[in-house]
């Protein structure tokens, strides 16, 4: 927002240079984007000057002007034809200087000497303020022979500063001088525009106004103003526009916005010989109501927007613009003169959907003094009536129901000190919220503070800390280093799990994979999952980005088959990923949210690879992801484990197996069921999904179990036992170490044979089992003892023993 240096002075009376001004701003809120004088060079030597006597130059298209410029007569050739006796402009008398550096000499035209030059505003200023050509005419109560440059406040710095969202009352002069009073360490009352509205008793037509809509417009006024006649505004006016970007129009218009300008009520006059019946109606627009607004544009307006209308049509669109219609024009006699407050919601939605935003709207949008509008609308009032020469009529027209509720705080002095960091008495205190307006009252152990009116942003303790800390100095507050415990860094056990499980499947080839939580629903339909099966109990998204990811994934399998699909049409060789990820079902927490299971799963599609044990190459097989899930084991300190036959539908029923644990099954693993696998159009996969938290709760990784060191040496003695192919390996060694009991340390499968010495329908199995005592030395005997138990019981279970020949 663009201020003029030298309204802000004769307002506040303060003495500080540009410069200081900017830097005080900026300190306490307020930031000051740039500087700039409104002109760069001054014209040197113009001054006021009326026409009083205009004769034609014979032979010439020139005229021949005599000018009164403060009790001394020039003659003045004039090629402008728009000038009268009696008009006052700008003359450039003999060695003035003006815009562009030109100066000005005694010139002849034939016989006539021209003694200076009368100005136009491009001349003057550089450019045309109003857009008319020809000679500048000024208005107002003007001295003739004063410098121009006094009377049009040429000489002035134009300070652009950046006002927040929250702070709308600084959309205004009298808000930043507010800032400045406050500052000083001045009250604020006498900073509001002194004046005394004269008023006429009403007669003829007059207006009555209904409010349809008291939630978006809870307050609406006008006055009657009659007989204005309509013209260029003072040139002090029009200047003071032009320097904050504003074009002057009228004097009626020009008046509204610098009221706009001054205390931050934004305006609206209406030509009443233009409007249909004799009411005013604040109501939302009708279906397909359309209105041509002032800036020339036909708006189709939507039942949400607000409008101002007469009894025939809408003729504004409420706190943004007004109608074409209803303009404010060089035939205009009376006007109705509006002020009102709307919701600033509305405003900003009224706004956005029109694509229209305006000095009136930007100020709605961000809230308005709720009590400046009588005093704003009395203010062009009085305006008006002193530069266009209307009458006001008796009393304000509107719905005055209105009812203003003072937002009250309550702070202690311990709290603002605390809160700064800083040591302020409860007088400090009270003198800083005196300056900026806020009433106090001490109450109890604390201060009730009552905040003005146009302090919309102010709601509670902490705004009210704010606003002493910025009256105070933020400069000021001592620069302390905060107090807190001291923690040492370090990684939650579920991280470190993560970490050791991540590092487990890196190590076995694969690559991390991070697929969207969110899944087609209709994945376990193309699976050909049942109805009951535990994926289908999820939860499904109210609002998704499409319906391909509308369903939160109970399963991180779908998304990894559909990397794994992209890399294998795009021809990877190999594809080995997997992922940690968070699943969610639809059972419900006690706080009513999805149940969230972390789960690791992989992905690899057979691939050529190095045998360790042989260096040959071969195809990647169950038996490499199984030492994968084996080695995931025993980093995770899980050492009781075995391997049973997977009884799901999302696996191989004779090429997968489930992890259990005690009593709990951790996962599956082994050949994703075929149907699945040519779904995505993919050869066999090997897939293994486990639950993170069933593996964390059987886990010894944060609880370091330390085992000594053998002082004795271990034995080891190999069994091959012949067993039927639906017996399970886990089940034999099951035996082995149930027999073995505390001396037998490892049984390990190191073998499995068919062939022609093992009959059809079974399979050998060879076990190295290693034998070892804790307290000695075992001997041959004892181990052999043991060894031929365990033979024994095989048999028994109708198992036959391989012997060597």
């Amino acid at each position: 927002m663009k201020l003029s240096y030298n309204w802000l002075k004769s307002v506040t009376g303060m003495t500080w240079g540009v410069d200081l001004l900017s830097n005080r701003l900026t300190m306490v809120g307020i930031e000051v984007e740039y500087v700039e004088d409104f002109m760069g060079e001054l014209p040197k030597n113009v001054v006021a000057g009326e026409i009083v006597d205009i004769l034609p130059m014979k032979g010439s298209h020139n005229l021949i002007t005599r000018v009164d410029v403060g009790g001394v007569f020039k003659q003045i050739v004039c090629g402008a034809h728009n000038i009268s006796v009696g008009d006052i402009v700008p003359v450039a008398l003999p060695g003035s200087v003006i815009y562009g550096g030109k100066e000005i000499e005694i010139r002849s035209f034939g016989k006539i000497k021209s003694e200076g030059m009368l100005c136009s505003e491009e001349e003057l200023l550089g450019f045309s303020a109003t857009g008319e050509n020809g000679i500048m005419i000024l208005y107002g109560d003007i001295k003739l022979g004063d410098d121009i440059v006094e009377v049009l406040g040429l000489k002035d710095v134009i300070i652009d500063v950046s006002v927040t969202p929250n702070r709308a009352d600084c959309l205004s002069v009298l808000g930043i001088s507010r800032e400045i009073a406050a500052m000083l360490g001045k009250g604020v009352d006498y900073l509001l525009p002194k004046f005394e509205l004269a008023e006429v008793d009403g007669s003829g037509r007059t207006l009555d106004v209904q409010v349809a809509d008291r939630d978006l417009c809870p307050k609406y006024l006008g006055r009657i103003i009659r007989n204005v006649k309509i013209a260029p505004s003072p040139s002090w006016l029009q200047i003071q526009l032009l320097k904050v970007g504003m074009r002057p129009i009228n004097n009626v218009v020009d008046i509204t916005n610098y009221v706009m300008l001054e205390l931050g009520q934004p305006l609206h006059a209406f030509d009443m010989d233009k409007l249909m019946g004799n009411k005013i109606v604040v109501r939302h627009a009708r279906p397909g109501e359309e209105l041509v607004t002032l800036d020339g544009r036909k708006r189709v307006l939507g039942e949400d927007v607000l409008v101002i209308a007469d009894e025939k049509r809408a003729i504004a669109v409420a706190g943004v613009m007004g109608g074409e219609d209803t303009e404010v024009g060089k035939n205009t006699v009376d006007i109705f003169l509006e002020s009102a407050l709307f919701d600033a919601v509305s405003v900003r939605r009224t706004s956005k959907h029109l694509g229209l935003s305006t000095e009136a709207s930007y100020r709605f949008e961000r809230g308005v003094d709720p009590l400046i509008t009588e005093f704003a609308l009395d203010r062009a009032a009085y305006l008006i009536a002193r530069y266009a020469g209307g009458s006001v009529v008796s009393g304000r027209i509107g719905d005055t129901s209105y009812r203003y509720v003072p937002t009250s705080v309550f702070v202690t002095v311990d709290r603002v000190n605390k809160l700064l960091g800083v040591t302020l008495s409860e007088e400090d205190i009270i003198y800083i919220l005196d300056t900026l307006n806020f009433a106090v009252k001490k109450e109890g152990e604390g201060l009730t503070v009552r905040v003005p009116s146009y302090r919309l942003d102010v709601e509670n303790e902490a705004d009210i800390v704010e606003e002493i800390g910025r009256l105070y100095g933020y400069d000021k507050i001592p620069f302390t280093m905060p107090v807190s415990a001291t923690i040492s860094g370090g990684i939650g056990e579920r991280e470190k799990l993560l970490n050791v499980i991540k590092g487990v499947f890196i190590s076995a080839g694969m690559n991390e994979a991070i697929t969207y939580s969110f899944i087609d629903p209709l994945v376990w339909d193309r699976w050909k999952l049942g109805k009951e099966h535990p994926f289908r109990n999820g939860v499904m998204l109210s609002n998704p980005l499409s319906t391909k990811q509308s369903f939160m994934r109970t399963s991180v399998l779908p998304g990894l088959l559909e990397a794994a699909q992209l890399n294998y049409r795009r021809g990877r060789q190999k594809i080995a990923l997997f992922e940690c990820g968070k699943c969610f079902y639809g059972d419900r927490t006690e706080e009513g949210l999805p149940t969230e299971i972390f789960k690791v799963a992989g992905v690899v599609v057979p691939y050529e690879m190095r045998d360790i044990l042989s260096g040959s190459r071969r195809e990647y097989d169950f038996y490499d992801l199984k030492g994968a899930v084996e080695f995931l084991m025993m980093r995770v300190g899980i050492e009781e484990y075995s391997f049973k036959a997977s009884k799901g539908e999302i696996f191989h029923p004779k090429k997968s197996a489930s992890l259990c644990v005690a009593d709990s099954v951790i996962g599956e693993f082994g050949v994703l069921h075929p149907r699945i696998s040519d779904y995505y159009e993919l050869p066999t996969v090997y897939a293994f999904e486990f639950d993170v938290e069933l593996v964390e709760k059987h886990s010894l990784c944060s609880r370091k179990v330390v085992k000594p060191i053998p002082k004795y040496p271990a034995v080891v003695r190999d069994v091959a036992v012949v067993v039927p192919d639906a017996v399970k390996s886990d089940e034999v060694k099951g035996v082995i170490r149930k027999v073995g009991g505390k001396l037998v340390e490892e049984v390990r499968l190191f073998d499995l044979y068919k062939g022609k010495q093992v009959p059809a329908g079974y399979k050998s199995l060879a076990y190295s089992i290693v034998y070892r005592s804790m307290d000695k030395t075992l001997t041959e005997e004892e181990v052999n003892a043991i060894q031929d138990r365990i033979m024994t019981v095989l048999s028994s279970k109708g198992f036959r023993i391989r012997r060597d020949k």
